[in-house]
């Protein structure tokens, strides 16, 4: 692919990215409205408070903490309005990110709003600096590091984490930073981050599918030791209450997944195309059904074979895969959760960048990216009659799943050519080494 037609790809993606984002309005006072974090505040000030078993207290009665608002009339609504918030929404994660924000309820919300924002953007930053070293990009002179940011700071999923006050940018660094320990073979360090990402949302839980197939069974006890410590520090801190509140009614309501064109899931996807965005049990088990496949089958893509040694390239490639397969694969997936697949996003741009990336590689790439922020587009679609920004919306995690199996399949191939030159190289040795 000639260089300039590669330049102009790159310009028309940062174009269509700056036109999805002409809509947000930047404003504190709809931002302290309408953002998330006031659920984390008010549920860390009631962790602080020795009032943990009040966190889901809606989830008793089957309310789906990701499509309703807060009762006025329950602890938690008026715990967030004894401190200034007047519209909360249920905290719908593990009691880790309440237990971790308790630092900041020592402030005011709008206070610990700024405060967070200001730690999602370090971690940004930090997860973006070890990702360009782990590719092996050369780290650019400081402007042009900061238009690089920028770039991704306006990519739509980074900037619903900022609006929203949500939390996974946390989790891309917490796994970014344990991949990182991971290749200077500080395995047990890099288990702990893995952990602790699981502990604040089970969406990270997909790390252990590719070190299952690498038979990293240090790793994984590792893993497993450090999940029962932070188990055991929620049970202290929070009392078993809280955690079986959790996955006996919290989890349930939340894993139900809202069936909407903003739910960039892959059971949601197959029940809408199908039946439209009704309820429909049997659609909804066989969209899991077909994510359960999905995830064994890259799994089975990932597996070593034989006497095979992985470079730490192509470990990075194999988790950011399963990193987009995680985010379009789990029943509730808003577009904020996509902020996962930024590791991927950094090597297929500078496999393209380079002119190394296929044909399809590129095009599925492409789309995907622009499909994240197709919902602010909606207004052109109107204005020009063209319902393709709906249908790309929707097809988001299909594609994604798509994409994410393709760039396992690529690099099994990569491999594959590489065992196979590592035995030619073996038998030439062999068979010109000198008789003893």
């Amino acid at each position: 692919m000639p260089k300039l037609a590669i330049r102009m790809t790159f310009a028309c993606v940062l174009l269509v990215m700056l036109v999805g984002i002409h809509t947000e309005v930047w404003t504190w006072k709809s931002l302290i409205d309408d953002s998330d974090f006031t659920c984390y505040y008010t549920a860390a000030c009631l962790v602080r408070g020795h009032l943990n078993s009040y966190i889901y207290e809606e989830a008793r009665q089957g309310v789906d903490p990701t499509q309703h608002k807060a009762n006025p009339k329950t602890v938690f609504a008026r715990t967030a309005s004894a401190h200034g918030i007047t519209l909360v929404s249920l905290y719908d994660y593990p009691p880790t990110l309440a237990d971790l924000v308790v630092p900041l309820t020592f402030i005011s919300p709008f206070k610990a709003m700024f405060a967070w924002f200001l730690i999602n953007v370090a971690a940004l930053l930090a997860a973006i600096v070890m990702l360009m070293r782990m590719i092996g990009m050369e780290f650019p002179g400081f402007a042009r590091f900061g238009l690089f940011f920028l770039v991704i700071a306006i990519f739509r999923p980074v900037l619903d984490c900022f609006y929203y006050g949500q939390m996974p940018i946390l989790l891309l660094f917490l796994l970014i930073a344990g991949l990182r320990l991971y290749e200077q073979d500080k395995k047990t360090r890099a288990a702990l981050l893995f952990a602790l990402a699981f502990a604040i949302k089970l969406t990270p839980l997909i790390i252990v599918i590719p070190l299952i197939a690498w038979r990293d069974w240090k790793t994984l006890r590792a893993f497993a030791i450090w999940c029962g410590v932070i188990l055991g520090a929620i049970l202290l801190i929070n009392g078993p209450s809280a955690l079986s509140q959790y996955f006996l009614h919290e989890m349930p309501a939340i894993s139900s997944g809202e069936v909407s064109w903003f739910n960039r899931s892959f059971a949601t996807t197959v029940q809408i195309f199908w039946s439209g965005p009704g309820v429909s049990v049997p659609l909804a088990g066989a969209g899991r059904l077909l994510s359960f496949a999905a995830l064994l089958y890259a799994g089975w893509l990932s597996r070593l074979k034989d006497g095979e040694m992985l470079l730490d390239s192509q470990r990075l490639r194999m988790v950011a895969a399963f990193l987009i397969l995680s985010c379009c694969l789990s029943p509730v997936a808003w577009i904020h959760a996509y902020v996962l697949s930024i590791p991927l996003w950094m090597i297929i741009g500078q496999r393209m960048w380079r002119g190394r990336a296929t044909a399809f590689e590129t095009v599925l790439g492409i789309w995907v990216f622009l499909s994240l922020t197709s919902d602010k587009l909606f207004g052109l679609g109107d204005i020009f009659r063209m319902p393709f920004f709906f249908y790309l919306a929707v097809m988001t995690p299909v594609i994604a799943v798509f994409l994410g199996i393709m760039e396992l399949s690529l690099l099994g191939r990569e491999r594959d050519l590489m065992q196979g030159a590592h035995r030619v190289e073996a038998a030439a040795s062999a068979r010109f080494a000198p008789v003893q």
